[in-house]
């Protein structure tokens, strides 16, 4: 299993900002982690509740 970061997070969230010309910051770190998180197979469900994380924020 893929292990999603905290810096892999904030790089995607970067290149999601330079590519659609800003956004807020947590709307693009929103999207950057599904994007992670779906590309390694681990898309957050319709019953997620936002408890825990598969993100290590080391």
């Amino acid at each position: 299993m893929m292990e999603i970061t905290h810096d892999m997070i904030a790089r995607r969230a970067y290149e999601i900002w330079l590519t659609d010309g800003g956004g807020t910051p947590e709307d693009n770190w929103h999207r950057a982690e599904e994007e992670l998180l779906a590309e390694a197979g681990l898309g957050l469900g319709s019953d997620d509740t936002g408890e825990g994380s598969a993100v290590d924020a080391g």
